[in-house]
């Protein structure tokens, strides 16, 4: 992740000003929890899947969101223009590119759910100490004292 962010802060392009705030967002993530990242990079990949699936309905869908409000309002010309511009504005989708970053983020994902594992077993044996040392798996009938004790 951290040439990620290397490559972000180096590149001033509207994608990598979309990935450095996608690297901050992440580290963000990662102070609040191991889950949350992991959302948010399947999240991600799902993302590239569905565009890699279909790269002219993820044309279209960007397109769309930025004609404006009063289009149907406008000539014909005047809307064949907007969408001339905006087909120019859309930059095409490399396919090559999306299934690297899947692969990835599949590797990152898969990190994730390693350490997920790691925190619950890690509070597991946490939660069996202090059930132990509060005398919970003593058994009564051998204790005069503690938990059950009289």
């Amino acid at each position: 992740m951290e040439d990620q962010s290397i490559k972000a802060s180096a590149d001033d392009s509207p994608r990598g000003r979309a990935v450095g705030f996608t690297m901050a967002m992440l580290q963000r993530r990662f102070a609040s929890s191991v889950y949350a990242v992991r959302r948010s990079l399947e999240r991600m990949r799902d993302k590239r899947k569905k565009i890699l699936d279909d790269p002219e309905a993820y044309r279209r869908e960007q397109i769309a969101k930025q004609i404006p409000e009063d289009f149907d309002d406008r000539t014909e010309e005047e809307q064949q223009e907007i969408i001339s511009e905006l087909e120019d504005v859309v930059v095409s989708v490399d396919p090559s590119t999306l299934k690297e970053e899947i692969l990835q983020l599949n590797k990152l994902i898969d990190i994730a759910k390693e350490l997920e594992q790691r925190e619950i077993e890690s509070k597991l044996i946490k939660l069996k100490q202090v059930i132990t040392d509060q005398g919970v798996f003593k058994d009564p009938k051998n204790e005069t004292s503690g938990l059950y004790g009289t």
